[in-house]
Parts: C-alpha cells; structure tokens; sequence
C-alpha cells in the first residue's frame, strides 16, 4: 500500500500519470495528434501555444472572462516560460470545458445537457461559478461549472490529476455557527480540534484515516451551495478523468485511481455528508471517464453512482 503522506512520491506519480494521459490522447489520434505537443521542450506535457488560440475562441466572451479573471488565472503563462494550466494534459479546467460546454455544434444530451435529469434540458453553462457564504470581500468558494433548468440547479466539479495532490482538512473558525444551516455545524465535536482561527477535522468524521479526496473542498461546496441555490433541488457533480486501464503501465497509479473511486463513494456515503444532502434536497453524483481524449471525452462514460 502506498504512502498517501509521501509528498516526493505523490509528485512522481502525478507526472507518470500525466504521461499516461499523453499517451492515451496520443493513441486516441492515431498520428493525426503528434504534433499536438510540446509546448516547449521544457515542457512536454503541455499542448502547444496555438492551442491556447484554439480554446479561446471557442469560448463565449462570458467564458473567457470566467477562466481569465478567475483565481486559478487558467489561461496566464507564468513566469519564465511556465505555460498556461489550461493547456497542461492533466488540466482539470481543459477537461471541465470540453466536457461540458454547450455552443453550436453540440446535441442535446452533449456537454453538460448529458447529465440532465428526464424531462429536462440544459441550454447554458457557466464556468468557474462563484458561491459566496459569506457577503463580504473574502475569496468565495468556486465551483468548475453550473448549469440550472425551471426544475433543478446543476453544479459541476472536475477532477483530473489533482487526485495526487494532499489536501489538509482545516476550516476557518467563521463558518461555524453561522445560524445558516451549513454542513460544518453537523460535524460531532470529537472530531475537531481548534487551531486559532481555524479548525482541523479529522477524516474519521467521514469514515477514513487518509485519503487523496479533497474533503474540505466537498465541504466548502456544499456550505456554497446551500447560500447560493435558487431551486429546491439541486445536484452536485464529481467528473473524473482517468487513464484507460491498457495505458496504464505503472501499478501505483492504478492503485490510487482505484482509492480515489472507493474513497469518492465512501465519502458521499458517510453519515455527515449523505444526511445533510438528503435533508437539503442536494443530490450527489460521481462520473468517471476511463479515457482523457480532447475532443472523444464524451464518448467514454463508463461509472457512475448516485
């Protein structure tokens, strides 16, 4: 079993497991995709430069706006030639985009309109969703992607190689006992520990000892959500983006995909978090695609639990 504290490893494995996306996404285009790479020698697991033209002018002004302004500045080389996340092939916001958006050339029951319930049709997406708890100038949560119907609201979260990165479970001490009903306030006491301003829970609350799922992420959501919502119902949305299993050749990453699915499920599943939703009409939905593909991601659904 592997070392989910092992900060170096988790490192190592996040760049094997981005090469393994390359060449998935390199197969998928049998030839037609080699030139598609690099960005710069430099950096060879990011699409090349043109590629961010490409992005951006499939994007709506509104959409544009969304990633350019947005905290995770998506779209902005960094310094010394560091390319934009956007184009990186393990780019959580790249996936959320060509997964998701809706423009001209899209049927229904494509894009995010994939995940609407009977009867119901989504027409519109939003990205990098702002979701203040609090109305003041702090940094709101963000949720990746929303969409609504007349019937229900649509809040999107995608994940791709984030999975190997660690994700400590500390909380400011302001959402807690806001008098807004946030899921913070639902957590027994014995699992949290006062640190000054902010507070730790331990992930036994949610039924595990370690995991690589952003916990305190989930939370923040759901505190964003349940400040911002409009309809009664509404569903939150887990996407992740996983190798095929025949590209795979390093045991370790099949190891932590397999983690992250069990430890997804176990999550929506504990008593904190499957009572709160269920009492605030909040459902929860876990997708996973076996297969990164740009332009083929649609195509590849292949788990799902609600």
């Amino acid at each position: 079993m592997l070392d989910y504290n092992n900060t170096k490893l988790l490192k190592e494995l996040k760049e094997e497991y981005d090469k393994t996306l390359k060449k998935g996404y390199l197969k998928l285009g049998n030839g037609a995709f080699d030139g598609d790479f690099p960005y710069s020698v430099k950096y060879p697991l990011y699409l090349k430069q043109s590629f961010l033209k490409a992005f951006v002018k499939q994007m709506r002004k509104s959409v544009y706006l969304a990633y350019k302004e947005g905290a995770g500045h998506e779209l902005d080389e960094g310094p010394n030639g560091v390319p934009p996340k956007f184009l990186s092939i393990g780019s959580s916001s790249q996936f959320c985009f060509v997964s998701l958006d809706i423009n001209d050339y899209i049927n229904e029951k494509e894009g995010a309109d994939y995940f609407s319930h009977e009867g119901e049709r989504i027409k519109r997406v939003y990205f990098e969703k702002k979701l203040p708890v609090f109305n003041d100038n702090s940094i709101p949560p963000h949720i990746d992607a929303y969409a609504k119907t007349p019937k229900r609201e649509y809040f999107f979260e995608c994940k791709c190689h984030e999975m190997f990165d660690q994700h400590p479970l500390k909380i400011s001490k302001r959402y807690f006992n806001t008098g807004k009903d946030l899921i913070v306030d639902y957590i027994p006491q014995e699992f949290l520990i006062e640190e000054g301003k902010m507070v730790t829970i331990s992930k036994e609350a949610f039924g595990l000892k370690e995991t690589l799922f952003d916990i305190k992420q989930l939370l923040t959501h759901l505190m964003g959500i349940e400040c911002n919502k409009k309809r009664k119902n509404c569903d939150l949305i887990y996407l992740y983006s996983f190798p095929k299993e025949s590209d795979i050749k390093d045991s370790r990453i099949t190891e932590v995909i397999q983690k992250v699915k069990d430890d997804t499920v176990k999550i929506f599943e504990s008593k904190i978090i499957k009572s709160y939703c269920s009492a605030h009409n909040i459902t929860l939905r876990f997708y996973a695609y076996d297969g990164h593909g740009t332009y083929a991601v649609r195509d590849t659904l292949v788990y799902k639990i609600y």
